[in-house]
């Protein structure tokens, strides 16, 4: 994703979630155009991880027609209010329109797993912000969560399957349930295991 990885942009900064989305449809769309005549009868799966799942998400909803099938890997869906730092959506909502790169929530583990952990922290393409997430980022992707989980019952009509770790503390396995008990398709799947 853009801001991230490897990739341009600026560091944990987008102006827009949809800037997310849009770049994956148009790398899909490249995809197709270069290996025209090569792909036509393959099956074509998106799947996505924690904040790649909610853009994989919403691209699948925007586009069900270009996709057998969604996998959604501890898809960052959903959070409890109670599991957010104090008033950090009117936080983020306000910063977002004054100060978009202000930091405006606690620094979250990538894992709590801390060899998984000490990787990510080691990596070179990872770009942890230690003072938390900016406010546009956080503002945007707070809009995003809210989005997706309005439009599954009319757009979420994909094959879906959706795994998810019980423990997870990251991305809260309720968004997940929420998501595939709202999702209007008759093909789905949701995988739950304990205690990871």
């Amino acid at each position: 994703h853009q801001g991230q990885g490897l990739s341009e942009g600026e560091r944990l900064f987008v102006e827009k979630f949809d800037d997310f989305v849009d770049d994956q449809a148009d790398f899909l769309g490249h995809i197709r155009k270069t290996q025209s005549g090569k792909l036509e009868a393959l099956p074509t799966f998106l799947y996505g991880h924690s904040f790649g799942g909610l853009v994989a998400a919403l691209l699948a909803e925007r586009h069900p027609q270009l996709f057998n099938a969604v996998v959604l890997a501890s898809p960052a869906l959903h959070l409890e209010e109670e599991l957010l730092p104090p008033n950090l959506r009117r936080r983020s909502k306000l910063f977002s329109e004054y100060l978009p790169k202000f930091p405006v929530g606690d620094d979250v583990p990538m894992s709590y797993n801390s060899q998984l952990e000490l990787f990510n922290v080691m990596d070179a393409m990872s770009h942890a912000n230690p003072y938390g997430m900016r406010a546009r980022l956080s503002d945007e992707m707070l809009s995003a969560m809210d989005r997706c989980m309005k439009d599954a019952p009319t757009k979420a009509t994909f094959p879906l399957l959706i795994i998810h770790g019980t423990a997870d503390k990251n991305t809260p396995m309720c968004g997940s349930q929420l998501f595939f008990d709202s999702a209007h398709s008759e093909d789905k799947q949701f995988h739950k295991y304990e205690d990871l």
